[in-house]
């Protein structure tokens, strides 16, 4: 199974829309792509896709799989994502996440997230709320 047949698994696993394989293979070819994938006994149980460009960092998606919630996972591979962020001299990351996500909004004010903008009604029925953190 390729990276990318990991991620996109993870993906339809856990998201009600999640990227196609396409997409996927597309974002780990981009020269400016940062991904992570995390694997227990080789299965995937969580990644993290985004990329930097000019010191900016964005966060597209990060997922758990349901069998490998509730075990602090989340926390770790958004430290990890940040902290290869920083290795890429990146200066700050921005993220959205839907306003009724209060897991995936308790995670990212933990890791040091501050609310920055809302874009109401960006997913129809739900606003999105738009993150960012600094880097030092």
């Amino acid at each position: 199974m390729t990276q990318a047949e990991k991620i996109y698994a993870l993906e339809t696993a856990c998201f009600s829309d999640p990227w196609s394989i396409t997409a996927v293979e597309n974002q780990l070819r981009s020269e400016n792509s940062v991904w992570l994938i995390t694997e227990e006994n080789n299965v995937p149980c969580g990644y993290a896709l985004g990329s930097i460009v000019c010191g900016e960092a964005e966060l597209y998606r990060i997922a758990v799989s349901p069998d490998f919630r509730r075990k602090g996972l989340g926390e770790t591979i958004l430290s990890d994502f940040i902290e290869k962020c920083r290795q890429l001299d990146g200066e700050k990351i921005f993220l959205e996440v839907r306003s009724r996500n209060i897991p995936a909004i308790s995670l990212y004010k933990k890791a040091g997230f501050e609310e920055i903008s809302v874009r109401k009604g960006y997913y129809g029925d739900d606003d999105a709320v738009i993150f960012a953190k600094i880097l030092n």
